[in-house]
């Protein structure tokens, strides 16, 4: 039975006023103050947003910052806004921006080294360096003439070579474009893709001949179009949306549990939300995650009313590895549509 839409606005008021008192503690000035006049409390460490302050022009938006203690860390390579996110069931994904220029290469970088698998809360480092990796985009690169996500992967025919070049660390990312696949019934474009790390140089040119199959890194792109700017999917598009998100966790499996990095333009409101009916939808990890190691939140249970809230409890506990996720009241209708719990 759908949810009525008095029980819907209760529970988006809720969980709204408890995203608030986590938003109270990343406040730029607040943070800046308080560390200046005395050591942060819990609460403000458990939530600090320091390296987003400090990288600024790194974020696509200046209210979308990434909390300190889940963000995924590129090996001396640079600052990303993206955050590994649990569901606290032994699921688990990376919420991420849609990266801006300046961030292409750390992106392509943490996606081929697996950093994501290597942060405390995850624990999983590759024995190896990472196959393959599963990348859903939910944004168009523009969206009613309005840039949502730049070209992090060009548009290149298969075979072709882009190289994104770090002159910092003197690496070299290289795309080569495989195949593309219009999948209708999953309102999306698949793209597979090779990707390469080239180190010792910065290039904007790489011969082919450099390139060892023996070291790529295979990327299914999947780019889903049926999410409109400001509204959720309608019709077709939701059923569309569902086999995308079974698909995923079937692929997933089949990958043996590999990284999947999800983004939206912001990385919070759709993103949030794929990542909520992906904990919600999906069938269980296979090898779960144990629970994480980082610790309760400061803001304690969610009401008893909410105990036994299934969507409730699944977007509070994913707030607490990336704040906003599940932006709107809208997504959040979307996802109890969806989950009919």
């Amino acid at each position: 039975m759908p949810i009525s839409p008095q029980s819907l606005q209760h529970v988006y008021h809720l969980l709204t006023k408890r995203e608030s008192a986590r938003a109270s503690h990343t406040d730029p000035f607040h943070q800046l103050t308080h560390r200046l006049h005395r050591h942060p409390a819990p609460e403000e460490v458990f939530y600090s947003v320091h390296n987003s302050l400090k990288y600024r022009t790194s974020n696509r938006y200046s209210n979308i910052l990434a909390y300190d203690r889940t963000a995924v860390q590129v090996d001396g390579d640079g600052y990303l806004n993206a955050n590994v996110v649990c569901d606290g069931k032994g699921s688990w994904w990376v919420a991420s921006q849609a990266p801006v220029p300046g961030t292409f290469h750390p992106f392509l970088r943490a996606i081929y080294t697996g950093a994501a698998s290597t942060h405390p809360a995850i624990n999983r480092p590759p024995k190896a360096r990472p196959e393959a990796a599963l990348l859903v985009q939910l944004t168009g690169w523009e969206e009613n003439g309005v840039t949502k996500a730049d070209r992090y992967i060009p548009n290149i025919e298969p075979g072709e070579t882009y190289a994104v070049p770090n002159h910092h660390t003197r690496n070299t990312m290289v795309i080569q474009s495989q195949t593309r696949l219009r999948k209708d019934d999953l309102s999306s474009v698949i793209t597979q893709l090779l990707l390469y790390s080239l180190d010792g140089s910065a290039r904007t040119t790489v011969d082919e001949s450099e390139l060892r199959k023996d070291e790529a890194m295979t990327v299914w792109h999947y780019h889903f179009d049926a999410w409109p700017d400001h509204g959720v999917p309608e019709g077709g598009a939701v059923d569309a949306l569902r086999r995308l998100i079974l698909e995923i966790a079937r692929r997933r499996e089949e990958l043996g549990d590999c990284e999947v990095w999800v983004h939206c333009s912001a990385g919070v409101g759709r993103t949030g939300a794929f990542i909520a009916l992906s904990s919600l939808l999906g069938p269980p990890p296979t090898n779960p995650i144990p629970q994480s190691p980082l610790g309760q939140s400061p803001l304690g249970p969610l009401p008893a009313e909410l105990r036994h809230d299934a969507v409730a409890q699944t977007i509070d506990g994913i707030r607490e590895w990336r704040g906003m996720l599940v932006q709107n009241q809208d997504q959040m209708r979307l996802v109890y549509d969806m989950a009919k719990v």
